[in-house]
């Protein structure tokens, strides 16, 4: 029974001392080469967009929702989330590209407005699979060409050789504050 003892003792120390060194490895200085960002890849039914996960509020399964009369193809409808009507937008219609179709395995990403709009404090976008958690670094991402003439991608990159684009939120925001009313 001393033995259990002493060794739960010793256990403590051990914890404390690798808690304390664990601690101190963390307090280092970062750099930029050594930032990384917790996000999201969204699959969609052409491409596939990047987001920060600060930036998704929720990710839920697709539902039923409302269509809006006289609305942009692109604004799809409205759906309740948490009690809060929020809109929601297909991402690749607002890039001029062909829109996916919602399956059972397509999600709802809502996602956070930038600009303290009061009307729209959430848009959500359609996702054709369940998103895929990553950290990005400057080890995995290079930055594509970005000579696109769409004001909804803010960037193209690739992620492991494979093409993606981070979307412009301010940009989705505006354009549905100018059609919600």
């Amino acid at each position: 029974m001393a033995t259990k003892a002493s060794n739960k003792k010793t256990g403590k120390k051990t914890a404390k001392k690798a808690a304390k060194k664990i601690g101190k490895k963390t307090k280092k200085k970062t750099t930029a080469d050594d930032s990384v960002v917790a996000s999201q890849i969204i699959p969609l039914g052409v491409t596939r967009l990047v987001l920060p996960n600060v930036a998704i509020a929720e990710i839920v399964p697709a539902s039923a929702f409302e269509t809006v009369n006289k609305a942009p193809k692109w604004l799809l409808g409205k759906l309740k989330w948490r009690g809060v009507t929020v809109p929601l937008v297909s991402y690749e219609l607002t890039c001029g590209m062909k829109a996916g179709e919602i399956t059972a395995q397509s999600r709802f990403i809502i996602l956070n407005t930038l600009n303290g709009n009061s009307k729209i404090s959430f848009f959500a976008i359609i996702s054709s699979a369940i998103p895929q958690l990553v950290k990005l670094d400057a080890n995995i991402v290079k930055m594509a060409d970005n000579s696109n003439d769409q004001t909804t991608i803010l960037a193209t990159l690739e992620i492991d050789g494979e093409p993606a684009l981070i979307p412009d939120i301010d940009a989705i925001e505006e354009m549905l504050s100018k059609h919600l009313k």
